[in-house]
């Protein structure tokens, strides 16, 4: 599941960032200890060094910082059910500033129709042999206009439009909610049927 690979990738940036980690006494990371792992993590990152790059990156998002913070407040709450420690240091408000780093929304900014369409029609005659130009270019489509995420698509297949009642069935698999019902609208019922005679077409066979 999602959630337990998240827990795995902060576990691995905590003992990168914090050495002797492992081996640290729950009693001995005070808050003090705390602010000074989380205040290096912000600055200095995981030394992470790109692919072809000389220098590691600085810093980290605020998201991977975040969730670092939470798995180890999880795991001082896993010391506190076994008696090893009374309270969880992670809880504590810094003297100063915030423990956790800043969320800044970024501006969303989305291109227009036209320039949405632009890209669809260049992906069509990107010069793919065999249709696979156009078959992208209805996929990037598809996702737009569905709301799919794309690992759902694998798993929708034709018996999932229900043409009667104008409406696609998503099985969805992040969560219980994801599994769903969109309704079949006139653009998306048109891509659709695009799509079944393109295909129909290229599986027929002609001798001449």
């Amino acid at each position: 599941p999602s959630t337990i690979a998240s827990r795995l990738v902060s576990l691995k940036k905590l003992q990168k960032t914090w050495p002797g980690f492992e081996a640290l006494e729950p009693k001995k990371a005070t808050p003090s200890v705390i602010f000074d792992w989380a205040n290096r993590f912000k600055v200095e990152g995981t030394n992470y060094v790109p692919p072809g790059a000389r220098t590691a990156m600085k810093g980290n998002s605020a998201t991977s910082i975040n969730r670092a913070i939470d798995t180890l407040r999880r795991l001082f709450d896993i010391a506190i059910e076994r008696g090893q420690i009374h309270s969880n240091p992670v809880l504590v408000r810094p003297p100063t500033g915030r423990l956790k780093k800043k969320v800044v929304q970024q501006k969303l900014v989305l291109p227009s129709v036209s320039a949405v369409g632009k890209l669809f029609l260049a992906i069509e005659n990107n010069g793919s042999p065999g249709g696979w130009g156009k078959e992208a270019a209805d996929l990037c489509r598809f996702l737009m206009m569905s709301g799919e995420r794309i690992g759902e698509v694998p798993l929708t297949t034709w018996a999932c439009v229900e043409w009667e009642r104008e409406q696609l069935r998503i099985p969805g698999y992040k969560s219980e909610s994801s599994y769903r019902y969109i309704p079949l609208f006139a653009s998306l019922n048109a891509l659709l049927q695009k799509i079944i005679e393109r295909r129909k077409s290229a599986a027929r066979f002609s001798p001449d």
